[in-house]
């Protein structure tokens, strides 16, 4: 278990940019898990798939599974789940404020379930956690702002796959041509090789963040792309070049519990946001009665001692997770963001260009087919065809293709495009559960 930053994070985002009472917004919340919501058929069936957790845990069980077995439907009634104690839990949060979740009552069940589970969690450590704002990982993409964010997520690797992939494709190539299919696969895999070599926590390690974002670096990184071949392994590059010289290199359980959404307002302000408890069902445990999930994000970490991203006291993890914004000088904004674990900055890059290469809308953004090379094979949307996955495969990629795109095959995107002269407009995964709504 690590400690969880969500609710002291949407504190200081209410702090520094709400504009209702912190009471108001959580309210809804507690009605919701009080009343109940409906259950999708991609909640019914995920449920089903993980219901081994529950015969674990009790707590877990009482919270989510009824009787013991996942809920059932006969496809003619709506199955309503409702989480009391939980809402009890955000009742608390309402009237007392993000102070009491991490001490009190709250900290003190959390803590305790924690020992329960051989953790190592203490209230002092909940208390101790603050939240804090970083300045975005910045770069452009064909002329736009990307804003991303920086160290300890995957922005990083974000903008590096696509400061490689602007020089190593045009923006006039077809979408399914096969050169911009091989280009894209190599810039993924070239900006995987540096995270894996470079990405920590950017307070417990340096790394050349600025040169991973950089236009020249990039430059180098695309120049060993090879038009007829795959890279075996590609190493990473020599980062530290480019940003100090005297250090230069002297030679790198699925994420199924994400939800990421987007929102705007009428006066132009968009929100993209990512939470995660990582693995499915976290942790699988619910402290005590407070109808929590808690998390695993003890498995960011690598488990090997003196790496960059080895376990250690008071260190964040190397998460996924990469909310993003991008703003287009004709006035387009675009919030967007996924779930889907390491699969999530091939989603998010591919979007980007989706919109802003081919001049794709919201929803067609979304639903037009896409790669992933986040694995050792590369997942390849059926759609693109035979004749372009035959070439993929004879260039000596392993190419796997799904029978459809669903949840693990690619991440699950939901993104909010504003034209130029305001409009909005959504995309989200149908393959998921998503939906959108304007007010």
């Amino acid at each position: 278990m690590g400690v969880p930053g969500a609710v002291a994070g949407l504190g200081l985002l209410h702090e520094r940019h709400g504009r209702l009472p912190w009471r108001d917004l959580v309210l809804p919340a507690v009605e919701l898990a009080r009343e109940g919501c409906e259950l999708s058929w991609f909640d019914l069936m995920y449920m089903e798939g993980t219901a081994a957790a529950a015969r674990r845990h009790p707590e877990l069980q009482r919270n989510f599974y009824p009787n013991g077995e996942p809920p059932q439907s006969d496809h003619m009634e709506r199955i309503r789940i409702t989480q009391p104690e939980l809402a009890a839990t955000l009742e608390v949060l309402a009237q007392d404020g993000v102070e009491a979740f991490y001490r009190g009552d709250i900290a003190a069940a959390i803590a305790d379930a924690c020992a329960a589970n051989d953790g190592v969690i203490e209230r002092a450590d909940l208390a101790a956690y603050r939240a804090s704002v970083s300045p975005p990982l910045t770069t452009t993409y064909r002329g736009n702002e990307v804003l991303t964010p920086g160290p300890g997520c995957a922005g990083p690797t974000t903008i590096e796959t696509l400061n490689i992939y602007e020089r190593a494709a045009s923006a006039g190539m077809a979408h399914d041509d096969v050169e911009r299919l091989h280009a894209y696969l190599w810039s993924s895999r070239l900006a995987f090789a540096d995270r894996f070599e470079f990405m920590t926590d950017p307070e417990r390690a340096d790394a050349p963040w600025d040169a991973l974002a950089s236009k020249e670096y990039a430059a180098t990184r695309a120049a060993q792309i090879d038009a007829d071949a795959p890279p075996p392994i590609p190493d990473a590059g020599d980062a530290w070049a480019y940003q100090d010289p005297s250090r230069a290199l002297e030679r790198q359980k699925l994420e199924t519990s994400t939800t990421h959404l987007c929102t705007a307002d009428a006066d132009g302000m968009l929100v993209s946001l990512t939470n995660t408890l990582g693995g499915a069902w976290g942790s699988e445990v619910v402290p005590g009665e407070t109808g929590i999930a808690w998390n695993n994000g003890m498995f960011w970490f690598d488990p090997v001692p003196g790496r960059p991203n080895s376990v250690a006291p008071n260190r964040t993890g190397l998460n996924n997770m990469t909310p993003t914004i991008v703003r287009a000088p004709d006035g387009r904004t675009l919030a967007v963001g996924a779930s889907g674990g390491r699969r999530i900055t091939n989603c998010l890059t591919q979007l980007i260009a989706h919109v802003f290469d081919y001049g794709m809308g919201a929803q067609d953004a979304v639903a037009a087919p896409r790669l992933d090379a986040s694995t050792p094979w590369v997942t390849v949307d059926p759609r693109f065809g035979d004749e372009s996955i035959d070439t993929l495969r004879s260039r000596g990629w392993d190419v796997r293709v799904p029978i459809y795109p669903g949840r693990t095959a690619f991440a699950s995107p939901a993104i909010i495009l504003r034209d130029a002269d305001g409009g909005l407009g959504a995309g989200v995964d149908v393959f998921h559960t998503a939906s959108a709504q304007g007010l």
